[in-house]
């Protein structure tokens, strides 16, 4: 109902116009005032500008409001970013935003190491990354198929619904993976608010994908990086 609310406004229709759409659409009955009532939460939040005789998409809306419900992964929330793609380009370098979607993977994965380790070995995870952001890793866990090995696990989240797990890595966490036999990339996402773990990932898996640098005057810090998800191996090591 939201994107049909937008997609009229999109086409710059009038308010009536949509009225008559929305009958015509679902028949009587109150799925009708479902619709009205949404794009009157839509004008009334900004999203929708209703200029008497036509609707218009505000191209700059305030997303504060709904920032839950993309941290949370909320499909309907997500699906906005098809009408407002340069509003949305704040959630790709908002550190306040991908630090709080990226602790929810982080716990998410503890959870699955508590659920999967005895007493004695769950007393050795340590969440690295709420005492040291610079460690290049998240969490430190013993291996849950108890080969006696400890993992250093980089968690990168995902709260997009799409075959693609789009994730941005810095040059110290490649450092640190690149040095250390048993660092893992780990992939969890995040649907209408549920989480699911996607597996793991060895640094080899994306090494041959690193930039070359061929001079001292470049360096590059961060990169952004796409993997489909059916490349991941299943679970955590």
């Amino acid at each position: 109902m939201i994107q049909d609310a937008l997609g009229c406004a999109r086409d710059e229709l009038s308010y009536t116009d949509y009225s008559l759409f929305a009958k015509r659409a679902i028949g009587p009955g109150m799925a009708y005032y479902d619709r009205m009532r949404i794009l009157d939460e839509l004008i009334e939040a900004n999203f929708v500008v209703d200029f008497g005789r036509h609707l218009a998409i505000n191209e700059s809306p305030e997303l504060d409001k709904i920032e839950p419900a993309l941290a949370s992964g909320l499909s309907e929330a997500w699906a906005l970013e098809n009408f407002f793609p340069v509003a949305f380009r704040k959630f790709q370098d908002n550190s306040e935003f991908l630090t709080e979607v990226g602790l929810r993977g982080e716990e998410y994965v503890i959870s699955i190491l508590e659920a999967s380790l005895s007493a004695d070995r769950i007393k050795l995870i340590k969440h690295v990354s709420q005492y040291n952001d610079s460690a290049g890793y998240d969490i430190f866990a013993p291996s849950i198929s108890g080969n006696n090995q400890g993992y250093l696990l980089e968690v990168k989240t995902s709260v997009r619904n799409s075959d693609l797990m789009t994730m941005f890595i810095s040059r110290n966490e490649v450092d640190v993976a690149l040095k250390n036999k048993n660092w893992r990339l780990v992939g969890v996402e995040i649907n209408d608010g549920i989480p699911r773990l996607l597996g793991y990932l060895h640094s080899a898996d994306f090494v041959n994908l690193l930039p070359i640098e061929t001079s001292k005057q470049v360096h590059w810090t961060n990169l952004r990086m796409q993997f489909a998800k059916d490349t991941f191996l299943r679970g955590l090591p």
